[in-house]
């Protein structure tokens, strides 16, 4: 089994960048361009959800595992900025080179990330360009269900796993402005877990890992989760019905 991150990002609305385009100056606060945002997105789409250009990243979070460890992890500090978590991202990926999985990689989390590393000028790592990344691995949410979008809470706890909690857009937001990053975080880590042990369970099934190998993969995230001992792992960790198969 090759190296594997498996991350998930949390965003926010890019006010900085709204306010840009708005050209309102300061006349108009961050709730109210997001306010704004938010409106013209649900009589666009119908829903919340912002195009990925005016999506600004507020926690990366990922879990990294191999023959002999797993961990989990979020990128950055509170008193980081987008600029240093996407950095420490893609150093973590030029370093270990792994194979990257994502729940909704090639539509959410790649274009949200060339569109943010394009507004930066951050270089890519050539792992993350798109040619490179409209594989399989990336995008398991489509490879799961390509006719229609699918509950990664539903799909892992149908699987046996914890599940996630699930935290829209607007509690995502409301979070961030009340410097909650730290729930944030915690929702992203979450995501990243559940979406490792689909795509091990898929590796598995499709006969790319043993049971064997699937079973010592699971272990391995299950250890380092142990090894966070929080409440909210701790009741994460008693939801896992059956860790090996």
């Amino acid at each position: 089994m090759s190296s594997t991150l498996v991350f998930t990002l949390a965003t926010v609305p890019d006010t900085a960048g709204l306010r840009t385009l708005y050209a309102t100056g300061h006349s108009a606060t961050s709730a109210q361009l997001a306010e704004i945002a938010h409106l013209q997105s649900r009589q666009t789409g119908g829903n919340d959800a912002l195009p990925n250009h005016l999506q600004r990243i507020a926690a990366i979070s990922c879990v990294l595992y191999d023959h002999h460890v797993a961990r989990i992890w979020s990128l950055g500090k509170a008193v980081d900025s987008e600029v240093q978590r996407i950095r420490a991202l893609f150093e973590t990926i030029k370093q270990h080179k792994p194979d990257l999985v994502a729940w909704d990689g090639n539509a959410f989390e790649i274009p949200v990330l060339h569109c943010r590393a394009l507004i930066h000028a951050l270089p890519l790592p050539k792992a993350l360009c798109m040619d490179a990344t409209a594989v399989s691995g990336v995008n398991l949410m489509q490879l799961l269900a390509p006719n229609a979008a699918a509950s990664l809470d539903a799909l892992a706890r149908l699987c046996g796993f914890p599940g996630q909690t699930e935290l829209d857009s607007n509690a995502v937001w409301a979070a961030f402005q009340a410097d909650q990053l730290a729930d944030i975080q915690q929702h992203c880590e979450t995501g990243a877990v559940n979406t490792g042990l689909l795509h091990l369970r898929r590796q598995y099934i499709r006969g790319d890992i043993s049971a064997a190998d699937y079973n010592a993969a699971c272990k391995r995230i299950h250890a380092a989760l142990n090894h966070l001992d929080t409440p909210y792992w701790r009741a994460f960790m008693a939801r896992w019905s059956s860790i090996e198969i």
